[in-house]
């Protein structure tokens, strides 16, 4: 064999070595971070997050449970049309029913905040006609890793029935 091909071997395998460490490395990287802004609250954790709606009068209760070992960080609520096109219902918390009636800014806001811990509930409102509006035909709650997690006991047939 001559000797310049055993040079181009020699470097093409210590190449692929490199790449491979490289990845390995970085996966590694990913992991790490990834833990350590679940432990504090910054990403969200694997869940389940169990979400379970009430109708409430005019409005539609959604009690949220993260039955999960890790913090969830809850992002949107999200609605979609029978064409699957995206909505956001503008969602209310206890404490902003005690601070008046909030702007929509106000509400995805508040909501964007919430930090359930493992086993942690919270409760968010939503109108009934605000759901009626957008022609929502299904909800789910998105955390902060894009992972959706879907609204059960929610019936869109019963919106055109409940107004």
């Amino acid at each position: 064999m001559d000797f310049q091909v055993i040079i181009y071997v020699v470097i093409g395998l210590g190449c692929a070595i490199l790449v491979a460490l490289l990845f390995f490395i970085d996966s590694a990287f990913d992991s790490l971070t990834d833990w350590f802004f679940t432990k504090i609250g910054w990403s969200s954790g694997r869940g389940p997050l169990v979400v379970v709606a009430e109708r409430n009068g005019d409005e539609l209760t959604l009690k949220m449970q993260n039955q999960g070992q890790e913090k969830l960080k809850l992002v949107a609520v999200e609605g979609r049309d029978g064409n699957n096109q995206r909505h956001f219902p503008k969602p209310r918390l206890a404490e902003d029913d005690q601070n008046g009636i909030p702007t929509e800014k106000q509400a995805l806001t508040s909501f964007s905040k919430i930090v359930l811990n493992p086993q942690e509930s919270q409760v968010v409102n939503l109108k009934l006609s605000d759901l009626l509006a957008l022609g929502c035909s299904s909800l789910a709650i998105i955390d902060s890793n894009g992972k959706v997690w879907p609204v059960q006991r929610f019936n869109a047939n019963e919106l055109n029935h409940a107004l």
